[in-house]
């Protein structure tokens, strides 16, 4: 898969508005990480062609994506950038079951340089 990969914090307690959500747990997502992750899961051999941020979250998103069954040998790091965080609100029910709230700040970002899909296809 060749696109963002995000950390998405989802939180733990349910139809709370998000100003008095205390804790969260955090998950890997973005269209490659949510497809790659479905396809190992499925069997399928499949890598990310993407970036992460040289933090504590980019080090969360590689080892998640390396324990799923993904090839991350071409996920880069960049020291100058940090993994874009995804904020997940769970809403009332009998609504939209979770809602995107927060920035994916920077995550045109996360797409691999040209020179990253060539060192990938080489």
């Amino acid at each position: 898969m060749i696109d963002a990969v995000v950390m998405v914090l989802y939180p733990n307690e349910l139809e709370t508005p998000l100003s008095e959500v205390r804790t969260s747990t955090r998950f890997v997502g973005g269209f490659a990480g949510n497809v790659a992750t479905g396809l190992a899961r499925l069997g399928v051999r499949a890598a990310i062609v993407s970036r992460v941020g040289a933090d504590g979250h980019g080090d969360y998103v590689r080892a998640w994506l390396a324990r799923e069954g993904i090839d991350v040998r071409f996920l880069a790091t960049d020291p100058y950038w940090q993994t874009p965080p995804t904020l997940v609100a769970a809403v009332r029910r009998g609504t939209v079951a979770g809602a995107i709230v927060a920035s994916r700040l920077a995550c045109s970002e996360a797409m691999p340089r040209l020179d990253e899909l060539e060192a990938a296809l080489a």
